[in-house]
């Protein structure tokens, strides 16, 4: 552990002193290489997951829709379990997936969603943020939802995802190997990476705070890359220390 990096997570996070810094994280932030990383505070400011409520139980849920025929479900699910698995595991995170399959309170979010023969993602998040399986009055708990569908999205993108209401929403139909890459670039916004850092809109942040330009992550929203670059992994683990010291709950393994 370098001084600079070390003084970084202790006076950019806020935590006091060296030796609060939990070892794994401190590792997990030198994944990559440590040279890179100077100040972060814009790399931070992206990344706002600490203030929404679904993180508190690590749970993330996937569902599909009627839509989609009953012998390709469980392939569909795999694929993306793998994909969400894939970022989880890369970033150390310790949330736990469950297959949950066809629903019918799923189903009509999808057809209250449908405009004009079309999926709209947005409007199948604002019912999945104030569901009953989310209340813990009612016996639910936090947790994310992932739905899948047959469906074309109104975006006329693959797949869509808020970190706000914790909902990714991938529709039309795609190949196993489509559907994980996919899922990787959605769980990158699902876990509050708004934007591909190397995303010549935002490069010119990373780049003053001392960052190389890789085009090649699972945050470009191209879908064709498998692995995940150091500034959109840094803003991640970033946002979620934020939500470990705020929240008082651990994230990470």
């Amino acid at each position: 552990m370098n001084n600079k990096l070390k003084k970084w997570i202790d006076m950019e996070l806020g935590r006091v002193s060296g030796d609060k810094t939990d070892a794994k994280i401190r590792a997990s932030l030198t994944k990559h290489n440590p040279s890179e990383i100077s100040r972060r505070r814009k790399q931070i400011a992206y990344n706002h997951i600490g203030s929404f409520g679904w993180i508190n139980e690590k749970l993330i849920r996937i569902y599909t829709d009627s839509s989609i025929p009953a012998n390709q479900r469980d392939s569909y699910m795999s694929s993306v379990e793998s994909g969400i698995g894939y970022v989880l595991d890369e970033l150390e995170l310790d949330f736990k997936i469950e297959l949950i399959g066809v629903d019918n309170i799923v189903d009509n979010y999808i057809k209250d969603a449908m405009q004009e023969n079309l999926l709209n993602p947005s409007e199948v998040a604002k019912q999945a943020k104030f569901e009953v399986y989310r209340d813990s009055t009612k016996g639910g708990i936090p947790h994310a939802d992932v739905i899948l569908s047959n469906k074309n999205l109104n975006t006329y993108l693959w797949g869509w995802c808020t970190d706000l209401s914790g909902c990714m929403v991938i529709g039309y139909s795609h190949s196993p190997n489509t559907l994980r890459k996919i899922a990787k670039h959605e769980t990158t916004h699902l876990l509050g990476n708004r934007h591909h850092h190397g995303d010549s809109r935002f490069f010119e942040d990373a780049k003053e705070c001392g960052y190389e330009y890789v085009k090649e992550c699972v945050g470009n929203p191209s879908c064709k890359y498998e692995k995940i670059c150091p500034q959109c992994f840094d803003s991640i683990v970033a946002g979620f220390l934020n939500a470990e010291k705020s929240k008082g709950i651990k994230f990470f393994k």
